[in-house]
Formats: structure tokens, sequence, C-alpha cells
């Protein structure tokens, strides 16, 4: 391994217009959505319609895309990748920091948004976008760093589309449509088993991917607890 100068790399801020641009196109066609599933089985509920769903829901959608916006804006322009002390480390804040050595690298693959850096572990992978300030310079110290790993250009995978599609809605399931299902449906002999079933759902998803993921904020490691109390508290409401 060729020994490096301790260098940070920054996004660039002008990349963010096209990761936004990509945001809008997913939630736009999903806050309708989710309003209209939230009319329905409130509305199964309540046949009246009030308030809330005419002003408070629409305002809520809103700004929780605006906030999303925000959010992810403020992590690019505070995202940093350094080479320092032999190692390759992402710093965000917010996030635990992501520390590679280069025997930890199995493959890097490239692609026209730019690189995903992959190790053994499926939770610990790096993407490193091509709005990386100077991402040339990046590339030739990333050989330089390990230089016994390739880096292959990416091929399009259908099984990583499904796997990509299938986490989508696993996850619009147990944290939307589940719960909602949970507290509007009308067959009162499922509040139980499907109230359980998202409980323990919560806890794997705690379990494997929260606790693991250098991806989930560090805050989230704390509160994200309350996960499973959830549709607990929703089957009290029910059966109440």
């Amino acid at each position: 391994m060729q020994s490096l100068n301790a260098r940070c790399y920054r996004l660039h801020p002008r990349g963010f217009d096209e990761v936004r641009r990509r945001m809008l196109i997913v939630l736009g066609p999903l806050a309708p959505l989710v309003i209209a599933f939230v009319w329905y089985f409130d509305g199964r509920i309540q046949p009246n319609r009030s308030f809330f769903d005419f002003v408070g829901l629409p305002i809520i959608v809103v700004w929780s895309t605006y906030s999303s916006v925000r959010r992810a804006r403020k992590e690019w322009e505070t995202l940093e990748v350094e080479f320092r002390m032999g190692k390759l480390i992402r710093k965000r804040p917010g996030y635990p920091d992501l520390e590679f050595a280069p025997g930890d690298i199995t493959r890097i693959v490239e692609s026209h948004k730019g690189m995903v850096i992959e190790t053994g572990s499926h939770f610990r992978r790096l993407f490193i976008s091509k709005h990386l300030v100077d991402y040339g310079d990046f590339r030739a110290d990333l050989r330089a760093w390990a230089p016994s790993v390739s880096i292959v250009p990416a091929e399009r995978s259908i099984r990583a589309w499904v796997l990509s599609v299938a986490s989508v809605l696993g996850g619009m399931c147990l944290f939307g449509l589940g719960p909602i299902y949970l507290m509007g449906t009308s067959h009162r002999e499922l509040v139980v088993p499907l109230g359980i079933a998202l409980c323990l759902a919560n806890f794997a998803f705690i379990l494997v991917f929260m606790l693991r993921s250098p991806e989930m904020p560090s805050r989230f490691r704390y509160t994200g607890w309350i996960l499973p109390a959830l549709p607990l508290l929703a089957m009290f409401i029910r059966l109440s």
C-alpha cells in the first residue's frame, strides 16, 4: 500500500440539485397516496371528515417532504471522506464514522453515478458520488491506497432491482400500511395477531438493521426503540 498524505474530500454543493430532483420525483407521487390511504382508513373509523383530513394532514405531508429535502441537503453539504493514518474514513454529522482498512475492501464497482466500495458485510459499504470535488484525484488515491482491489464497471442486475423494490415495499408495509390497516380494519379478530406481527417485525428491524447499519442516524439508535411500542399502543386503542 502506498503511503498517502491526509486529504479530505467533500461533495460539490451544486451536485445536490440532481439528488433533490430524484427525491421530489419519488416523494411527489407518494404524498397523494399517503393522504388517500389515511383518508380511506380514517373514513372507516369516523365517516364525517374533520379539519385534520382537509388541512392538517396535507400540511404535515408537505412539511415532512420539505424537511426531508432540507435534511438531505445538510447531510450532502457536511459529508466528508478522507484518507488518514492508513484508513479511509467517512464522516457525516449525526451518524457513526465509517472506517475502512485496505484489507477490508473486496470490490469497487463504478458506474456513471459514482462508485460503491464494498466489503464482506452488506452493512459496511460506501457510495462515492461523482459529484465529489476532485473525484478523479480521489479515484487515483483509492487505487494507490488499495492497489490489490480492482475497480470494475457496474452491471445491471435484476436481482438487485428486485431486492430494492422489495425493501421499499417492506418498509411501507411495516411502518405505513400495516399500522394504518391495524387502526382502521373492521375485522377485530385481526387486530391482535397483526399487532403482534408488526411488533416482532419492528424488533427484528432494530436488531438486524438499525444496530448494525452505519447509515442509521446515531439518535435513532436510542429513539428507535419506541417503534415496537406503536403497534402495541394501536392494539390497546382498538381493543379498549
